[in-house]
Parts: C-alpha cells; structure tokens; sequence
C-alpha cells in the first residue's frame, strides 16, 4: 500500500506547478551505471562521504551501480551557499531551466525548501533516460543535513512522493524518520525488482 502510494504518485500537481498535491505518475526506475557529481561552495568531505556511504547501501539493496565522476553526471547534487544559489538559478533561467525551474527557484529564495530532488526522463530508442538535480542549502547542519542527503537521493531514484500515513519511514513529511529506514529499504527493494518496469501505471 505504501509502495503504491509513493512509487506511483508525485509530491506536486505538475512538473511545473508547486500546488502540493498527490498526482498519479507512471514508474521511474534508472539503469546503471549511475554517474553522479556532488559540486558547490557548501560542499564538505563529511558530505562526500554520506553520499558514498548511501550509495552504496542502495547498490546493495537494488543491483544499481554508481558511480562518484567529475563531469556528465546523470545525478547532478549542489550543496551551496546564498550566493550560488542566486547564481545557479540566473544560470538555469539563461539555459532553459525547463520543468525544474520553478521548484529549483523556490529552494533558491524560500526557507520552507531547505532541500530539493527533481528527476527528468525521456525515452531514448525505446527506453527511459534519467537525468536528476539535487539542491540543498549549505547552512543546514547536523542531521537536517544528512536527512536532505538521504531522501533527495532516494526520491530521485524512483520513490518520488511523500505521505502522511507512511511509517517508518522518511517518505512523510512530519520529519519524524531522518534518515532511510527499513521500511523504505524494502521499498527500494520492490521498486528494483526485474518484475516491474519503468513507465508502468499503478493498474
């Protein structure tokens, strides 16, 4: 019930709306090896490590492959101060920031984001490809900072929705669960199971 509830909706109305609303969505999942890139002014080696720690207890729970790379990320992650907020978000409007930019600025100017995922697909021969942003405020300390870690990075792996009525677990957003727990490692585990596909409804 869980798993229908958080794999198969999305937090928001729309890509493009910040109405917080549960929509229906169809199943994302990634195919490794997947690259990604932790960049910023905020970054930290304690971040570094929570990111390598993470990924590989997904990679022990799902098969996924990561791996940490300098350029061309498919997980792009930026842990950065004020200043470099207001500057990724000038630079995203310069480049089209397409569907992520509304929710990108948001965390940008707005104490009620301390942290953000968004992940993008397209289908390339026939098969979905992944791309996801990850956006998180260095002044958040201790384990705030830990918890955006964990669940962006999750959220952006297919479990995309939160809900009240699912526990233990980080996927709701009374903060009452940190970091990830057993309940959600079994919702990686089903998400990653050969079984169910990417671009799958509910029904």
């Amino acid at each position: 019930r869980d798993f229908e509830r958080i794999a198969f909706h999305m937090e928001f109305e729309s890509a493009t709306s910040l109405v917080s609303r549960a929509t229906a969505v169809e199943l994302v999942k990634w195919r490794g090896p997947i690259r990604w890139k932790v960049t910023g002014d905020g970054v930290r080696e304690q971040d570094l490590e929570a990111y390598r720690d993470l990924t590989a207890r997904i990679s022990r729970l799902t098969g996924l492959e990561f791996q940490e790379v300098g350029s061309d990320p498919d997980i792009f992650i930026l842990i950065a101060s004020g200043r470099v907020r207001d500057q990724f978000v000038a630079q995203m409007l310069r480049n089209g920031g397409g569907g992520r930019i509304s929710l990108i600025e948001e965390w940008a100017r707005n104490d009620v984001f301390p942290c953000v995922g968004q992940v993008g697909r397209s289908k390339i021969d026939g098969r979905w490809k992944n791309q996801a942003t990850i956006a998180i405020k260095d002044e958040l300390r201790g384990v705030l900072r830990l918890s955006c870690i964990h669940e962006e990075l999750v959220q952006t792996l297919g479990l995309l929705n939160d809900d009240p009525d699912a526990r233990p677990s980080i996927f709701n957003d009374d903060q009452e669960f940190a970091l990830l727990t057993r309940h959600d490692e079994y919702l990686l585990r089903i998400l990653y199971d050969p079984r169910l596909r990417a671009g799958m409804t509910a029904e």
